[in-house]
């Protein structure tokens, strides 16, 4: 599993756990608010008895039940705070491996454009002729160019074109077809 694979299964198993705290803190969200409606029906309740009640026995109620009451609350806002506290952190580390995915995608394709950059001018050096090849070639044109001025100067210019013979494209060139033979096989060139 390379880099980015892990960076994007961080960054899942992150939004997972982002998403299960805030489930999470929905869930404290809706008992908050229910023990906090069941607070406020239970302290009226104990109101509307205490008003029966003596005053002596109301306020010792009061005195009891108020600090319960404070003590829970405190800590419910504890755990709130607590599940707050851990989806801000879970957006925090999933925000930076956000950001290295990012610089890691970007990195990758510097590095795969640099790759065919890198390949394209291999195979360009590859293919392109040496400076001794290149001089080459040109010593030869030069010769090939003489030799036919030579020939031109010689009244030799020949119709060179190309026929098939038995299948096979060969190089022709045309002759006097009434010239007489000589030693080797050659015949004359018609005169322009």
């Amino acid at each position: 599993m390379n880099d980015a694979q892990r960076s994007v299964e961080r960054i899942h198993q992150l939004s997972d756990m982002l998403q299960s705290l805030m489930q999470q803190a929905a869930v404290l969200q809706q008992k908050a608010d229910a023990s906090m409606v069941q607070s406020r029906q239970a302290s009226d309740a104990l109101k509307r008895a205490s008003d029966r009640l003596p005053l002596t026995v109301g306020a010792t109620i009061e005195t009891v039940l108020e600090p319960a009451a404070e003590k829970a609350a405190a800590k419910m806002t504890a755990t709130w705070a607590q599940a707050n506290a851990a989806a801000a952190e879970a957006t925090r580390t999933f925000a930076a491996a956000q950001e290295t995915l990012q610089w890691k995608m970007l990195a990758y394709a510097c590095t795969g454009a640099l790759a065919v950059v890198v390949l394209i001018a291999a195979a360009m050096a590859y293919l392109s002729p040496t400076e001794r090849e290149l001089k080459a070639l040109r010593a030869e044109r030069q010769t090939l160019l003489a030799d036919m001025d030579r020939l031109r100067k010689a009244g030799a210019g020949l119709e060179v074109a190309q026929c098939t013979h038995q299948g096979r494209p060969r190089t022709c060139v045309r002759v006097d077809a009434q010239s007489p033979r000589f030693e080797g096989g050659y015949l004359l060139v018609p005169a322009r």
